[in-house]
This record gives C-alpha cells, sequence and structure tokens, in this order.
C-alpha cells in the first residue's frame, strides 16, 4: 500500500507542476504523508490555489505540528520559521473558512477532529474549526513571543559557562599545585579568578533565567534542573572535557565559591605570611649587622621562627626563600663561633678541637649555600619575588650575594683547614727534649737512655739498653720499652719493660729472653716488644720471638699490674708481626692489629690485616680480617665502634669486590669501619687524584680524625717529619665522610 501511496504522490507532484488538479483529489493521500511530504504537497497546491480554504487551513497545522514537535534548543530557527509560516495560514484560515465552508467540506475537517453524527457521517461544527484557528494564532504567537529570550537566556548561560570552565582548566595547567597557585599569584591571577567569577555568576543566573521562563512555557523533551557542586579537590575536581546542557540533570561546579576562597586565602594567610618573611629576614640582618661590629661577647643569634619555617616549608616545597632564611640564621652561630675562638700560642689539642668545629661549620655553611644555589632559579625566584627584589635587587642580586658568600666560606675552609693541618703536625713532630730530660736512668747495672733512641748495630754492640718506646702515664710517670743484646757474643735480641715514677726513679724492669724452644741450652730467638699499651691497671705487651736458625714465629701477650706484678701470659695463636696494641677502657678489653712476618711492612705483597679482639683475661672474643695488598697505619678506638687505617693498591671492601689503584705502584687510603662487636659495617676507599700514602693519624676526637701523608707509593721507610714540608691532610668523620682535604 504504501509502495502504491509514493507512485501516486509522485503521480501527483508531477500532474501538479503540469496542470492544476483538483483538491478532492489529493485529499485522500494526507493521511500516508509525513508531515513534511504533507508541508510540500500543499504548499505545491496553494501555489495554484492560493484561497482554497482547508488547504490553508491543513497547511498551517502542519507548520503548527512541526514547530511544537521541534527542539527549541537544538534547531530554534526552524521552530521560529514553522511558527512564523503556522501565524501567516492560521490567519489565512481565519479569513476564508467559515460554516459554509465547513458544512459544505465536512468531510475535509473529519479527517482532523473525528466528529460525526449518530448514523457515523462527518458532522465536525464551525465552532470547533473556529476555535482551532483562533488557538493556532495565539499558540504560534506565544511561540514567537517566547521561544527566543528562552534560547536566549540558555545559550548565553551555557556561553558563560563554557568560559568558566576554559578559565579554570587555564588555572589548572599554569598552577601544579594550590600552593603554586597562591606564590605565583599577581594581577593577571586576579584578574582571571574576576572573569571566572563573573562567567560563572552569569552561566547561573541565565539559567536561572531560562528555568522561569520554561516554567511558564515548557518546551518539549527538556524538564532540566541543576545541582551546585562544590570544589575540593583542586585538579580533580571542577574539570570538564565535555559540556552538555541538554540533559535533565545539570552539575554546576562552584567556581565563585572557590575563587573567593582562594582570594580570601591569598589576602589573609598568604599576605601575613609575605610580611612575616619581611620581618624575619630584618631581624636576622639587623642581628649579622651587629655581629659583624663587635667581638661577639653576649651577642645571642636570633632564631628562625620555627612555626614560620614550617607554614613557609608547607607552602613552598624546597624554598629559595626558606634556604636564604636557614643560612642567615646559621651565619649568626657560624659568625660568633669564630669571633669567640682566640687560639693557644703553642701547639694544642685545644687548638686543634676548635679549628675542627669551624671546618665543620665552614662545612655546613657550604652546604646550605649549595641548598641555595641549587634552588636558584626563576621559578623559585617569582614564588617571592617582591620579597626577594626588595634585599637583593633581582635574580642576579641574589647570584651575586651568593657569589660573595661562597668565596668567605672557601676562604675560611682553606685558612682553617691550613691552621688544623698546622697543630696536627705540631702534634705529631715530638717537642724538643728538655735538658732535664736528657739523663741517664740508673736501673741495677743498667745505665738506660731517658728517651727513644735510633738504633745502630754500634750501639746495639756495646749491650747496653736501647729504649724505642715512650709511653707517659696520666700522673706524670712513664714507661720505656727497647731492645738490648744480652750477650755481646751472640748475635741474639732481648728486650726490656722499664717503669718510672713520677719523681725520675725506676719502680720496676722486667726482661723477655725467650726462646722458640724451652729445652734448648743456648738463645735461638729474637725477641722484639711490639706493641705497648697503658691500662688503667697497668702495662700490656705484645711481645714477638723470631728464631734465629728456624722461620718460626711466636707471639706472647703479657699484662702487668702497676707494680709490675704479672696478671696475664699467653702465647697467641696468631704469628703474624703485632702492629698496634689498644686497650678498651669501655668494656675492659684489648684490640690486636697484626699484619705481614716482620716490622717492615711490606706493601708490595699481598697479605691480610688481622683485627683480634681480647679480653681482660687475653681470651679470644672475635676475629676479622682485610685482604689487600698495602700497608696498616693505624686503629682508631671510637665512641660507636672503631675505625682501621691503611693505604692499598689492591683491596677486597665489605661485598668481596676488589678495588685497585689505577697502577700496581699507586697508593690510595683506605678506612675500615667496624661496631664495637668487631663487626665490618664498611671498607671505604678515599677518592684521591694522585698516589698518596697515610702514614700517620691523630685522633683530635670522633669528629675529627686527621690522616696525614704525602703524595707518594707506598713503602716500609717513614721519613721525619720537617716543618716545612707539603704534607696531604684529611680530616674524616666518625662515619668515614671526608671533611677536610688539601689536595
Amino acid at each position: 500500500m504504501r509502495i502504491v501511496t509514493l507512485f501516486l504522490l509522485f503521480i501527483l507532484t508531477t500532474s501538479l507542476s503540469a496542470q492544476h488538479l483538483r483538491y478532492k483529489d489529493i485529499f485522500p493521500l494526507f493521511p500516508e504523508m509525513g508531515n513534511q511530504e504533507l508541508k510540500n504537497t500543499l504548499k505545491e497546491y496553494i501555489s495554484t490555489d492560493p484561497n482554497h480554504a482547508h488547504a490553508n487551513f491543513r497547511l498551517a497545522m502542519a507548520y503548527e505540528k512541526s514547530y511544537k514537535a521541534a527542539d527549541v534548543l537544538t534547531n530554534p530557527q526552524y521552530v521560529l520559521a514553522n511558527a512564523q509560516q503556522a501565524k501567516l495560514r492560521f490567519f489565512k484560515a481565519k479569513l476564508v473558512v467559515d460554516d459554509k465552508e465547513v458544512d459544505r467540506n465536512n468531510e475535509y475537517y473529519f479527517q482532523t477532529f473525528k466528529i460525526s453524527d449518530s448514523k457515523g457521517k462527518p458532522a465536525v461544527p464551525f465552532g470547533v474549526v473556529q476555535k482551532k484557528i483562533l488557538n493556532g494564532l495565539d499558540s504560534a504567537d506565544i511561540c514567537l513571543q517566547r521561544v527566543p529570550p528562552i534560547y536566549s537566556s540558555f545559550t548565553k548561560s551555557v556561553k558563560h559557562y563554557d568560559k568558566a570552565v576554559k578559565i579554570f582548566a587555564t588555572i589548572n595547567s599554569t598552577y601544579v599545585t594550590l600552593n603554586d597557585l597562591y606564590l605565583y599569584y599577581n594581577q593577571d591571577t586576579e584578574k582571571q579568578l574576576n572573569e571566572l567569577q563573573l562567567n560563572y555568576d552569569s552561566a547561573k543566573s541565565y539559567f536561572d533565567d531560562y528555568l522561569a521562563l520554561v516554567s511558564s512555557y515548557p518546551i518539549p523533551d527538556h524538564h532540566q534542573s541543576y545541582r551546585i557542586k562544590p570544589i575540593v579537590t583542586y585538579r580533580l575536581d571542577g574539570l570538564i572535557t565535555s559540556l552538555n546542557f541538554l540533559t535533565d540533570k545539570i552539575e554546576f561546579w562552584d567556581y565563585t565559591s572557590w575563587a573567593q576562597e582562594i582570594q580570601h586565602f591569598i589576602n589573609g594567610d598568604i599576605r601575613s605570611l609575605r610580611r612575616r618573611l619581611m620581618e624575619e629576614e630584618d631581624k636576622l640582618d639587623q642581628s649579622l649587622t651587629k655581629i659583624d661590629h663587635s667581638n661577639g661577647e653576649g651577642i645571642v643569634p636570633v632564631k628562625l621562627d620555627k612555626q614560620l619555617a614550617y607554614t613557609l616549608n608547607n607552602f613552598d616545597r624546597q624554598s629559595l626563600t626558606l634556604s636564604l632564611l636557614d643560612y642567615k640564621a646559621y651565619k649568626q652561630e657560624w659568625m660568633l663561633k669564630r669571633k669567640s675562638f682566640t687560639p693557644d700560642t703553642v701547639v694544642s689539642y685545644r687548638n686543634a678541637e676548635n679549628y675542627s668545629a669551624l671546618i665543620y661549620f665552614d662545612r655546613k655553611a657550604d652546604t646550605l649555600a649549595q641548598v641555595i644555589k641549587s634552588r636558584l632559579n626563576q621559578d623559585k625566584f617569582r614564588k617571592h619575588a617582591d620579597f626577594l627584589n626588595k634585599y637583593y635587587g633581582s635574580l642576579t642580586g641574589l647570584q651575586g650575594y651568593l657569589a660573595k658568600e661562597k668565596t668567605e666560606i672557601d676562604n675560611s675552609y682553606k685558612n682553617y683547614g691550613a691552621q688544623l693541618e698546622k697543630e696536627i703536625v705540631g702534634l705529631i713532630i715530638p717537642p724538643p727534649i728538655k735538658p732535664e730530660e736528657n739523663k741517664i736512668l740508673k736501673v741495677g747495672k743498667w745505665n738506660i737512655p731517658n728517651n727513644v733512641v735510633e738504633p745502630s748495630q754500634e750501639l746495639i754492640d756495646k749491650g747496653d739498653p736501647l729504649p724505642l718506646k715512650k709511653l707517659k702515664t696520666v700522673d706524670g710517670g712513664y714507661y720505656l720499652a727497647g731492645i738490648y743484646k744480652a750477650d755481646k757474643k751472640i748475635a741474639n735480641l732481648s728486650s726490656f719493660l722499664v717503669k718510672v715514677n713520677p719523681d725520675g726513679k725506676p719502680a720496676w724492669i722486667k726482661n723477655f729472653e725467650n726462646k722458640i724452644d724451652s729445652l734448648s741450652k743456648v738463645p735461638d730467638a729474637n725477641n722484639f716488644i711490639a706493641s705497648v699499651e697503658l691500662t688503667k691497671e697497668g702495662c700490656a705487651v705484645v711481645l714477638q720471638s723470631a728464631g734465629t736458625s728456624t722461620a718460626v714465629k711466636l707471639n706472647t701477650f703479657y699484662y702487668f699490674n702497676d707494680k709490675g706484678e704479672p696478671k696475664l701470659k699467653i702465647k697467641l695463636k696468631d704469628t703474624g708481626y703485632p702492629r698496634q696494641l689498644s686497650y678498651l677502657e669501655k668494656s675492659n678489653s684489648f684490640v690486636l692489629v697484626l699484619k705481614g712476618n716482620e716490622e717492615k711492612n711490606n706493601a708490595s705483597v699481598n697479605e691480610p690485616i688481622t683485627i683480634i679482639g681480647l679480653n681482660i683475661l687475653g681470651e679470644l672474643q672475635w676475629k676479622r680480617s682485610v685482604e689487600l695488598t698495602g700497608s696498616f697505619t693505624e686503629w682508631v678506638n671510637l665512641t660507636t665502634g672503631s675505625m682501621l687505617v691503611g693505604n692499598y693498591s689492591l683491596l677486597k671492601d665489605h661485598n668481596d669486590q676488589e678495588l685497585r689503584t689505577k697502577s700496581a705502584a699507586e697508593s690510595n687510603p683506605f678506612l675500615v669501619m667496624m661496631n664495637s662487636q668487631g663487626d665490618i659495617s664498611r671498607i671505604i676507599p678515599l677518592a684521591v687524584p694522585e698516589s698518596v700514602r697515610v702514614f700517620k693519624v691523630v685522633k683530635v676526637n670522633d669528629t675529627s680524625i686527621n690522616l696525614i701523608g704525602r703524595k707518594e707509593a707506598d713503602s716500609s721507610e717513614i721519613k721525619a717529619i720537617s716543618a716545612d714540608e707539603k704534607l696531604v691532610h684529611l680530616m674524616v668523620s666518625q662515619d668515614g665522610q671526608v671533611i677536610y682535604s688539601n689536595l
């Protein structure tokens, strides 16, 4: 049926353009036509019969159907055009449709109104048709009046909200965090926030107007309402990728409240923060000026306001401004420390301790200055541009200030490092022997020099005791340990240990003439006191007995009380050469370091350094080993453990990884960090630019362990230090960090 109808329509359309058809011929086809088809057919017909009553009425109805069915919000022009045509056709129908027309052509109107008499015959009253015409005119008029303001309010709301969304998105892309927004806030940001509020308020106002209009003139397919959502999480809330105002439930992000909160916070907390920063800077500058123009006495440094620092750090992570305040707050202490120290006129541990502390002050000042430098860029400067411009002029001015401070720090660091080195070297070089000390100590048949002598074969052959070690006690007494030739006819050497009272008189003497073979009738060993250590009760020694006809070596541990009474004598299993014996008062125990087979350090042979822990009874508590080709320098006791210092050309670290110098002929220092149980926690090779051999360690305190050496390869020979010699000086902390280096 549909195909037949379409075919007839095609014929009608063709016929209408060719000749005038009668209305009654096309009327039966209307029910099968779509509304647009119907409008086209009627317009074509009316073009040939403009005063046809029902054709005008029916075309008005078609236009009315079109504008009432169309979407006012998406196609307002179509709505208004059809409403205008409906108005014109209804007006025409009003002129040409009367009661006679309706009576005469009632079957035409029946198709629209479906009113018939009792017999089913069309009986549409004229009054019904007339009412429809008048209502159609009124409806079209109302549509033409109401739709433009509805559409205008709606589109203005969408336009302003779209602008608000884009402004908010721009703010979010410009400022990664709220803190950035707070600190980069300027006149442009203020303008953005004002525009954001204006557009949001306009969007909401226009939408309220729109809802008021559609409440009195409802539009098809749209029953809208909205709710306001607060912006709680920055960069998560309020961002919209696709704007849609055609849904029934619309959400407005509350941009105005958010913008007002930001502005309120800027005008309150941030303004207060900036004011407090300037007040803090003024206080610090005044204090620094006061210290600079005084000797520092009685001046209490200004403490950086902790609450201010905390607040600033919360807003400005890795803050350039906070790093400047930190530096200036610390600089007060640094300046006061420098001004308060007056060095002793003679070499002293006090001087060394103070110079070490000053180097730490320099290091911390340098660290704080480096923090400033790491943050010195345009972005961080802009966060506090007003503050920094006021006190430093510009970014370039701040760079100049930092360069000046860095020069002062570097000069101070070099100066105190040189002064510390001078003190350390002074502590190493033995003081001149006083005339009253350069006397002979009469002990039985022996005449013993009162000071250490350099042994020679000639002196040894004389048979007189030769002191090689001298250890002073806290009460003014001392111990002498050395060698002698018991029988001039044989080459064997023996050792002695003598205690001298504070009054200069000998208290007791011990002789060591041990044999490798206890049954031998003649001496078969050389006996050397390799290590001596004072304790709170007396003195401990490790004696090495080296066979003269065999390669056998024995180490014996002796412990004497203050009266010379033997407390302990134990043969040790380890036969390496005893390099250092140390007494640990805290644990009442000993640490012994051994390396190699003879007194001279052989740095070219791969041989371990052995460290053993002995309790007060001489019992082995622990044993550790460090594999290397190199030499042992010194073992240092620390509060939290200990440190061993040496030199290497090849070294195995705590992970059993081999470390080598650039060439086998070179030497580099290393540290072995140990805890109080003797466990090795780290083996640290010290980075040096060339071959360096450390031959002396001076512990000032746990934070100042000074390594003295020369730029040379390792060897068994250690030359005496000359006063004007250029030495290598490294100061390390208890955790092995290099605090100062003159390299």
